[in-house]
């Protein structure tokens, strides 16, 4: 499939930019030309993040139900990143849901695209998911593909989980505020917001 119609198929799932507030853990490993028979048998991954870290080597850019879009800092290693990159790469993906509950997503990616800023020095990878883990061990087949609709656990955590992290009781949350400059109104019940001036 041309990757200009593989971009297009991605644009038709509903894309968000979690905070910090909703991403728990991100990692990435690379792979040959074989996969892990399960993710257990995975060693260090290439690039992680983790809630509170420091400096992580991945930034989590946005995702959807097909695909997702990540920053690497540490491009240590890569001679050619478009084609060192060219192959699967192993995604461990933990989010946040409300009630303290969480969203663990194992699946196999492949790049579609990559930018790379010369000023910045940071590498940006649009990743399509390909197959998804279905733990044998609950009656699931390992390694399955990923059909067009996308992952169904991730579709429901934007149409659900994000907007009710970022929306509780219908009021803009406060991680939003201090990113847009946004002040909340003191007559909440009203709900107005002012802009600070």
């Amino acid at each position: 499939m041309p990757h200009s119609y593989v971009q297009r198929d991605l644009q038709r799932h509903e894309r968000v930019s979690p905070t910090a507030l909703m991403l728990k853990e991100i990692s990435l490993w690379l792979c040959g030309k074989q996969l892990p028979s399960s993710p257990g048998n995975l060693l260090a991954p290439a690039f992680s993040y983790r809630d509170g870290e420091a400096n992580p080597s991945v930034h989590l850019v946005n995702l959807s139900a097909g695909g997702l879009r990540v920053q690497l800092d540490n491009l240590n290693g890569f001679e050619n990143p478009k084609r060192d990159l060219n192959r699967p790469i192993v995604m461990c993906l933990v989010l946040y849901k409300p009630m303290r509950k969480e969203l663990v997503v194992w699946a196999v990616c492949n790049c579609i695209k990559v930018h790379f800023s010369p000023q910045l020095k940071i590498l940006t990878l649009f990743l399509k998911y390909v197959r998804v883990w279905d733990e044998p061990e609950e009656g699931g087949r390992g390694w399955v593909p990923v059909e067009r609709e996308g992952l169904a656990a991730i579709e429901n955590w934007v149409d659900n989980d994000y907007c009710m992290l970022l929306d509780k009781k219908h009021m803009v949350s406060e991680e939003l505020c201090r990113c847009f400059g946004i002040e909340m109104d003191k007559m909440r019940h009203k709900g107005q917001y002012a802009r600070k001036c």
